[in-house]
């Protein structure tokens, strides 16, 4: 297992993603195999694409981990999986260098 990319939020390894902070309200993290994953959308903060939502969810089928610092982050990324219904939002401290790993793996999806 290579780490390929790491920070307080998440850790990215060749075969898994773990997103850091997720279940409320222990703020456990969330374990999620790389095959799991349908796709990756990687939108710019706004704020209707969850750029304010710290922490949880505003009812529109995502789930956020969180990040206090959400709204100073270049980007938001919102994974669908392949075994839940609702999709995984999250944010990196290093977005350039994140989304060169995702597009590594074959998994980001660019959106506008």
């Amino acid at each position: 297992m290579s780490i390929l990319y790491a920070d307080a939020l998440v850790s990215l390894t060749d075969d898994k993603l773990v997103v850091q902070h997720y279940y409320f309200p222990a703020g456990t993290a969330k374990h999620i195999p790389l095959s799991a994953i349908q796709t990756v959308h990687v939108f710019p903060p706004t704020l209707w694409n969850g750029q304010w939502r710290l922490w949880g969810t505003s009812g529109i089928g995502i789930w956020f981990a969180c990040d206090w610092a959400r709204p100073q982050r270049t980007a938001i990324y919102q994974l669908t999986l392949k075994t839940q219904g609702i999709a995984v939002g999250l944010t990196v401290e290093d977005a350039v260098r994140f989304s060169a790993c995702l597009e590594a793996q074959g998994l980001l999806t660019r959106n506008a």
